[in-house]
């Protein structure tokens, strides 16, 4: 059995409406919140938890913009209302 390994992708990037923190550190950008897209059917609370307390997870797309996205689908499970559609944040404008 042979093992196949690559090098991770690198991503570049020419303009970014915001300062990329140094490697290993976290920084907020962008302005707008996941209540900001909260679908008119879920509650904040059921919105929050469908997106970021839910048995599931999300997915780094890269090729969605310029700099990626993360994107999360079909959230939700147990007493969570479900997220049909799903919810994005762009890496590119920071939206």
């Amino acid at each position: 059995m042979s093992m196949l390994t690559s090098a991770p992708a690198t991503l570049s990037v020419t303009s970014l409406p915001y300062a990329l923190p140094p490697s290993g550190q976290a920084a907020l950008i962008g302005s707008n919140f996941a209540e900001n897209v909260r679908p008119p059917t879920h509650s904040a609370f059921d919105w929050d938890y469908a997106l970021f307390r839910f048995y599931g997870g999300g997915t780094f797309v890269d090729d969605y913009s310029a700099a990626g996205a993360y994107v999360v689908a079909g959230s939700g499970g147990h007493a969570v209302p479900p997220n049909f559609g799903g919810c994005l944040f762009d890496f590119a404008d920071a939206a």
